[in-house]
This record gives structure tokens, sequence and C-alpha cells, in this order.
């Protein structure tokens, strides 16, 4: 099944209470989306425009649309430079044309009024989930950015799970020792490195889960000041109270935390105290970790917790606190 019309079967029978079902043909195999639970009862056929005979052929030969009381609405994409005017001059009934690649009907069927306000709503949940997935682009690439040196890191290893405390160190770990010999770019680079595989899913997971809140509040510019800057002054401080050997992105994520504080402090008469209770509780769990467990850098964490908390308070978007 194409993975256009699959997401859309997938959303009519989520929104709409459409079950999925197949439409056997001579020459192949058609979805479809059908409710049954009114009469008549309602069949979205979808095909694409190279396979209009066939889809109308496999209709005819399976539904009987007068004693099946169906109403079958053939749903036809295309993309963008198809002519449709061979479609809607094709005498095929009841049927939408859609474009697949702007994600809008193109031509509706008199008789499918109240179909079209049914794909519309479900076409515009799939914009509406690629424009809030676009909104996290830099999230994602820095996931992407720490995955690959990950990998690297892994293969110089080899060992997946654990990486060689040598293979970081040349890779550039934080080492006070090589700092102190004018290698400065360890407090960069420093933070895309990770000791472990447990390490990086956790770090990753939390940026996951609160990285975009941060990018779609502050815009992609000030959500990468606000992360690099504090990693950066989490590594320094690491490199002034702390001697040991250190990696990983938890310095500048604990700085994105204190960015959630601050949204959550400044949008509190929007949306409630809620937000910013939790992320209290959430920060002291994360610093009683870091104190209880051995081989954290609570130092690190510190640093980009008040950094991050700064940072955003001074970078929030002034046009939010006003609305």
């Amino acid at each position: 099944m194409d993975k256009y019309i699959r997401n859309l079967i997938e959303r009519l029978c989520e929104y709409y209470n459409y079950r999925i079902t197949e439409i056997n043909g001579n020459e192949k195999e058609f979805w479809g989306a059908i409710k049954t639970e009114i009469i008549p009862k309602k069949l979205f056929v979808f095909s694409s425009w190279k396979d209009l005979n066939s889809m109308n052929e496999a209709v005819k030969s399976n539904i009987k649309l007068e004693t099946d009381y169906i109403n079958v609405i053939k749903v036809i994409v295309v993309k963008n430079n198809t002519d449709i005017s061979n479609i809607v001059n094709s005498n095929l009934g009841n049927i939408l044309v859609i474009n697949a690649s702007t994600n809008q009907v193109l031509y509706a069927s008199r008789e499918s009024s109240e179909e079209v306000t049914e794909i519309v709503n479900t076409i515009g949940s799939i914009n509406n989930n690629r424009v809030q997935h676009n909104k996290y682009i830099v999230t994602y690439a820095i996931i992407a950015i720490n995955i690959v040196v990950y990998v690297i890191s892994a293969i110089l290893s080899s060992n997946f799970f654990d990486i060689d405390i040598r293979v970081l160190d040349f890779l550039g770990a934080k080492d006070n020792t090589l700092i102190n010999s004018g290698e400065y770019y360890r407090l960069f680079t420093c933070m895309f490195l990770h000791s472990g595989i447990v390490h990086i899913a956790s770090n990753m997971y939390s940026l996951y889960s609160i990285g975009g809140l941060v990018e779609s509040i502050f815009g992609r510019k000030k959500y990468i000041i606000m992360y690099l800057l504090s990693g950066l002054i989490a590594s320094l401080f690491s490199y002034v109270f702390s001697s040991g050997i250190s990696v990983g992105a938890s310095g500048a994520i604990f700085g994105v935390l204190g960015g959630v504080l601050v949204i959550s402090h400044k949008l509190k008469h929007r949306i409630g105290k809620g937000l910013f209770r939790n992320i209290i509780f959430v920060i002291a769990i994360n610093l009683f970790i870091s104190f209880t467990i051995p081989n954290i850098d609570i130092s690190a964490h510190l640093g980009g917790l008040i950094s991050g908390i700064i940072i955003s308070w001074f970078i929030f978007p002034k046009e939010m606190e006003l609305e």
C-alpha cells in the first residue's frame, strides 16, 4: 500500500471510526476505509491515477451498491503536474482527487460534500503533523549528530555498549590536563561524546522529550544558542570543579531543562502553574540522581542548569510575554 494512502486510511479510522478494508481486483488489490454503522454504508476506495480502470472494475465486481446499501467514494491520488481533466470527465461516479505532493483536494464531484469535509479534515491533520515535526528540526539534528558520533566511537572501541575511555579521550573528551596544554576545543567536543549505550539513550530521550517545546517557543536560532552556550558553560564548570575526564550532552540538556523552567514561569498566566510545579519536580529528581549516583559530573549539570535559566530568561521572546 502506498505510504500516503495508508496514512489517510489510518487517520480516517482514527478520527471518523472507519475500518480498513481490501477490494480485490483482477489485476491488483485496492485498499479502502469503510463505515458500516450508518445507512447507507460509506466506503472510500483509494487508487493512484494510473490504476483508475482497474479500481473501477474491482469496485463493480465486488460491491453491489443497491443491495449492499453502500455509498462508494473513489479517491484518486495524484502528484504535481498530473492532468486531471481525464479523471474529471471519466464518468467514474462519486470521486475525489487529491494531490499528494501539496496535500490538497483538487476536485470533488457534486455528490461528495460530506466526504470532502472528512477528507479535508484528515488532510489537515497530516499537514499539522508535518508542520509540528518541522518545528523540531534542530532537536532532531542534535540527536542525529550525537548518534553518529556515538556510532563512530563504538566502531573505534569495537564495542557498541561501552566506549573505551582512550577512544573518548582521542575524540575530544573533557580532559583537564590536555585543556591546560591548549586543547580548548575539548570544552565543545565533549558535549557530543557518550560513554555507553545507556548514557546516550537516556540523554537523547531526555532531549527528545523537552527539546521540541523549547525549540517551538524560542525559535531555532535562540534554541541553538541556548543549547550550545549552556553546554560550553557546563563544560567550564566541570573543568573548574572536577578533575576527571568527562563526556556527555547532559550539561546542555540541563540548560534546555532550565529553558523549560523559564517557559513555565513566564507563561504561567496562560498555561497555569501545573507545568512549573512539574518541571521543578523533574529538576529536583535529576539533581538528586546526580548527587547520589557515582561517576556523574554534578558540576556540569549544575553549570548547564544555571546557565540555561539565565540565558533563556534574557532571550525569551518578548511578544509571547505580552500575549
